[in-house]
Order: C-alpha cells, then structure tokens, then sequence
C-alpha cells in the first residue's frame, strides 16, 4: 500500500510539473527602460512587463539582439562595453573602447556598430555573441559638433559594412578602410541592411531608397514614395520579404521588399524606432507611462504590452534596444 502511494505522489507531482509548465508564460524577449532590462512574458496580443533583471548596475546603453538573446550594452558607471545575457551575467567585449554615445546591432544581432561622438569614431563589432572582433573606423572627415549624434547608423550581418547617416549624406565604410558616399542631397533618417546582404535600404522624408551592394555596383532606387512624413526607424524581417518604416506621428507602414506596394496602419503613438522581438514581431516605442507597443508584421496588428502589476518603470533614457535592430534610428 505505501508503494502505491510513493507511486501515486509521484506521478501527481510530475503531472503537476507538466500543467505548470503549459501555464507558465514564455519569454516573448527583453525591454530596455532607462538603466535596466525587463524580460517580456507571454505572446504579444497578451504579453506584460516583468520586473527588471539583475544585473549588479545600470547600463547607460542598451541594444538587444533580435533574436532576444543577449544584449549590447554599456555600464553606466564605467561605461564597459559587455555583452549582457538574460541570466543576468555580463561579459567585457574586448577592445571595445569606453563610453559609446550609441549603439546599433545589425538585423540578426551578429555584429554592431557603436558610435563615439567626442572622437569623432565608429567602431564595429563581428562575431556576436560568441568571438567579437573588433575594428575602428576614422570619421573626423564629417561635420558638425562633437556632440552630434547620426541620425542613424547600420551594419551588415556579416560586419563587413557599416554606414551612417549625417547632414553630408549616407556614408559607408568597408572592411579594408573603403568609405563611400552612397546618398547626398536629401537627408537619410532611418537606415538598415537587409538580413545576411549587404544591401542597405534608406529612409528619407520622401520615401524609402534601396541601395544594392553597397561595396560593389551601390546601385540606387526609389522603393516607396511617401507623403512628406518624417521616419522615425526602419526594419527588415528575416526573410527580407517586408520593409517596416515607422513615421513619427505614429504611421506604421509595410513594405513589400520586392515590388513597392505598401499597407499602412496607424499606431496611435510615437514611434521610437523599429527594434525587431524575432520573427515578425517588432517593438516600435520604449515605456511610455505604463506600456510599450509592438508590430505584428504578420498580422499587421499593433499591441499594447503593460507592466505587470506592482513591476516598475523607469522613464526610458537610454539607447532602444535593437536596435534594434539593425534598423534603427
């Protein structure tokens, strides 16, 4: 009879192990709020805020990777570059210099570009998470105060290419110390590689411009016309199949990759950028208040993901993930 018992508890105890973990919401990714990181539950039509990781300090900068699984980030105390994992640990990326006033990672999170305002520097990072190689590149050549920041800055997957956008225009630089002028005239705003290409798309308060290899032919062309509306951070999916462009008085709008066409939803807010959560899901503000909102490329629904209750938010100071990613402003 005692056996039967042992048994019975047992098999009751495994039964409730499996019921648990059914109900358990899955982590949906991670969202940066002033210094710290909050992991996302759940699935973005029913997802909430939890409470900040612990990561022994605040970050000044934060990017995480689009596929969620670590963050780019730099302590606000000694202004380290590391390399944060949603255990909580962090680990110093080597020759990554102090203090960047920004950081971007590319569409798949395999390299970033940090930009450093005083030196007038990049500095680009291959190999993420697991071997970064660093290398810098010299922009004294382009103008305006130390303090500016590019509107926005992109690198390839591979980290062969980073660019940048400034008040000149669109500039690339390569990996043997090539620097190209891709874009002049009218202003670029939002940039980003396609995924695993090394083919950049632009937006413009005119539209969106693909520019196909950047270190060969940089051929130019018109791939969305809009109405005058500034952007405030451009995506790629995946599979390059769509183009996001997020407009700052709240327009969301789809872009097919191959022929132009466009869908347009609005957001009701203020879009920070476009920092890609995994597949077709993609954050486009920070905290504000008590709720972030995400895009659904796939269902071309905008979701609002609360903090849970009694989790606290700080006002979003630092860099958006990404970050986006790669994509951002």
């Amino acid at each position: 009879m005692r056996n039967r018992w042992i048994r019975q508890a047992a098999l009751l105890a495994l039964l409730a192990g499996a019921v648990w973990a059914q109900v358990s919401a899955p982590v949906l990714g991670y969202l940066p709020d002033g210094g710290q990181i909050h992991p996302v539950m759940g699935i973005a039509a029913s997802a909430f805020v939890g409470p900040a990781l612990d990561f022994g300090g605040d970050f000044l900068q934060a990017a995480v990777s689009p596929h969620q699984d670590f963050a780019l980030v730099s302590s606000l105390s000694s202004g380290t570059v590391m390399i944060a994992q949603p255990s909580g640990g962090t680990t110093p990326v080597a020759g990554v210099s102090a203090f960047p006033s920004k950081i971007v990672l590319s569409p798949s999170g395999s390299a970033a570009v940090l930009w450093f305002a005083s030196e007038r520097m990049l500095e680009i990072v291959s190999g993420l998470p697991g071997s970064p190689v660093v290398r810098s590149v010299n922009a004294n050549f382009l103008t305006g105060s130390s303090g500016d920041l590019p509107a926005a800055l992109a690198v390839s997957d591979d980290g062969a290419w980073g660019a940048g956008a400034w008040p000149s225009g669109v500039w690339a630089f390569g990996p043997n110390g090539e620097v190209r002028s891709l874009l002049s005239g009218e202003r670029g705003l939002a940039l980003t590689f396609l995924t695993g290409r090394e083919d950049l798309a632009v937006a413009t308060s005119s539209g969106v411009e693909s520019i196909a290899d950047v270190g060969g032919s940089a051929a130019v062309s018109a791939l969305y016309t809009s109405d005058g509306e500034a952007p405030a951070g451009l995506g790629v999916t995946p599979d390059n199949s769509k183009l996001l462009l997020a407009e700052v008085h709240g327009n969301i709008v789809t872009i097919d990759a191959a022929t132009g066409a466009a869908s347009t939803v609005s957001c009701g807010c203020g879009p920070a950028g476009v920092f890609g959560m995994g597949g077709s899901l993609f954050r486009i503000t920070g905290l504000t208040g008590s709720v972030f909102r995400v895009f659904d490329v796939r269902s071309g629904g905008v979701f609002q993901v609360p903090l849970a209750a009694g989790v606290q938010g700080q006002a979003s100071t630092a860099s958006a993930i990404g970050n986006s990613t790669g994509g951002t402003r």
